[in-house]
């Protein structure tokens, strides 16, 4: 007996004793050694993100809190202001020679961090390669009417559209600059380890899903940086991220779990940073397959049966906002203020199921990342649950957010939990849910016809109406299960000054202190 207890003990030993191990582990191999240059009392900041990209490459990927990365080291033509209206970066003006011509007046004196100068010649191969097939970049969804750059003059360029295009500005956000002569030199598998960009901060090294140091660039044209270092850690567990937090190994963390968010607030020095975002988690139901979902009234059963404000309350604890029944945000162009959330009511779903011929419901699958958005592994359990109570059984499967992207790419991950952002314009929200989406649930005619009106609209009250028409026909048809926008929490040292979230979800550095 006293064998058997003790053997148990050291078991118990064991296991804990490994737990410690797996987190030194994780910890050591967050916070490599490599340290950007620098001398002592250099002012340098830590960050740590959930996640990060699987290149450097800014035309090869567009996900989230991942194009910090970017935005540190490269500038486009035009950028976001607080607001998420559009203002000029490298492009200084810029005015529409007639309805499918733009004219762009470029930034002078601006150099890469190799030293190459950027000119006319430089945006019209950076946007190019964008416009290349053979780049695969789904930047080109955001500037999706652009076909032609031509060269005026050494600081002036021309873009040609198909059609009308209204959004093309806000989409040159997207538009990153590349240095040409470094690029055909080294080619694009180097570049997408070893950027080179004229944003605030050069490259100095870099560990794929660990960290990335960079160093301020002094002939930064909006200024020198105030800070001299800036490292991005990767580490996908909430829990070591609030440790490091804690520690002081970093100042500003991306995913406090809610419900340590007011323990950080009340700890001397720290505090919580709520941060609203302009997009909205939702589940894409792949209704163009066939089968139960292809449906319009299953799916907006499946709309009745979450109980989303239960899942506000106790899941999120407040930190969310219950979305309009839309993928748009309230302050976006083109939100409708008149479509509303389906309510929760699981009976008017099992009436509509039984209408559609499963009385006894069906089973599908529900796939979500975890650590990608607050607490979604909580949502997505809460979520089947629910939907378990009509009828519908869920096969739940979450995945690393790295393993998810990959999927995703390849059409693998069904009935997704994600989130798709507005960037200030119902356009980049909506557009999801088009037929030619490279990222295909839902096939739907109608609304592929409003949109393609909205898209060659130049006319600001009529677009807005398009955008309001679209945002309707798809409430009705609910071809995704509608959920939050989104708010992530932040956790920060009293130490960081000049820096707060962006309502992108990207995060600047370039005005960031740090306080002695």
């Amino acid at each position: 007996m006293l064998s058997t207890v003790f053997g148990r003990f050291s078991r118990f030993v064991c296991v804990v004793l490994a737990c410690i191990l797996m987190a030194v582990t994780v910890l050591a191999a967050s916070y490599s050694p490599a340290q950007p240059p620098g001398g002592a009392g250099a002012k340098h900041l830590n960050v740590v993100l959930g996640f990060g990209p699987s290149n450097l490459d800014p035309d090869l990927s567009v996900y989230g809190l991942a194009l910090t990365l970017w935005i540190s080291m490269f500038d486009s033509l035009t950028r976001f202001d607080e607001n998420m209206k559009v203002q000029p970066a490298l492009a200084t003006s810029w005015k529409m020679i007639n309805e499918t011509t733009w004219e762009f007046k470029l930034r002078s004196g601006v150099k890469f961090h190799n030293g190459e100068p950027f000119n006319a010649q430089v945006a019209k191969f950076s946007l190019d390669r964008i416009l290349d097939p053979k780049q695969k970049t789904q930047n080109l969804s955001r500037m999706p009417l652009l076909q032609r750059v031509e060269v005026v003059d050494d600081m002036t360029v021309r873009l040609y559209t198909k059609s009308p295009s209204p959004t093309l500005p806000l989409g040159l956000v997207w538009g990153w600059m590349k240095p040409p002569k470094y690029l055909k030199e080294k080619g694009d598998a180097h570049f997408a380890q070893n950027p080179v960009g004229t944003g605030p901060f050069k490259f100095v090294d870099w560990v794929q899903g660990q960290y990335i140091n960079m160093v301020s660039n002094p002939e930064y044209w909006q200024g020198k940086p105030k800070l001299d270092k800036l490292t991005i850690k990767i580490v996908p567990d909430p829990s070591v991220q609030v440790a490091s937090l804690r520690a002081g190994e970093a100042q500003l963390i991306s995913d406090v779990p809610v419900h340590v968010a007011k323990q950080i607030q009340a700890t001397k020095g720290l505090k919580v940073v709520p941060a609203p975002f302009g997009s909205v988690t939702v589940v894409n139901l792949y209704s163009h397959e066939g089968g139960p979902l292809a449906d319009k009234r299953v799916r907006q059963a499946l709309n009745y049966a979450i109980n989303k404000q239960l899942i506000l309350d106790r899941i999120l604890q407040g930190y969310s906002t219950i979305a309009q029944g839309q993928v748009v945000t309230p302050e976006a162009f083109g939100f409708d203020p008149e479509t509303k959330a389906y309510p929760y009511d699981p009976q008017k779903a099992k009436q509509l199921l039984a209408e559609a011929g499963y009385p006894n419901g069906f089973r599908m699958p529900l796939t979500s990342s975890w650590g990608r958005y607050p607490m979604d592994k909580e949502i997505c359990i809460a979520m089947a649950d629910q939907l378990g109570k009509v009828g519908v059984q869920v096969d739940l499967k979450d995945y690393e957010w790295g393993v998810s992207q990959d999927l995703t790419k390849k059409l693998q991950m069904p009935n997704r939990f994600t989130a798709w952002m507005n960037y200030g314009d119902a356009r980049f929200g909506l557009q999801w849910g088009m037929s030619n989406s490279n990222l295909p649930f839902w096939r739907n005619p109608q609304f592929d016809r409003l949109m393609e009106q909205s898209d060659t609209t130049v006319d600001p009250k009529q677009r807005e109406q398009l955008l309001r028409q679209a945002i309707r026909y798809e409430r009705e048809e609910a071809p995704m299960i509608f959920m939050f926008q989104n708010a992530f929490i932040f956790g920060m040292s009293e130490r960081l000054t000049g820096w707060k979230p962006h309502f992108s979800g990207w995060l600047y550095f370039h005005q960031a202190d740090l306080k002695s």
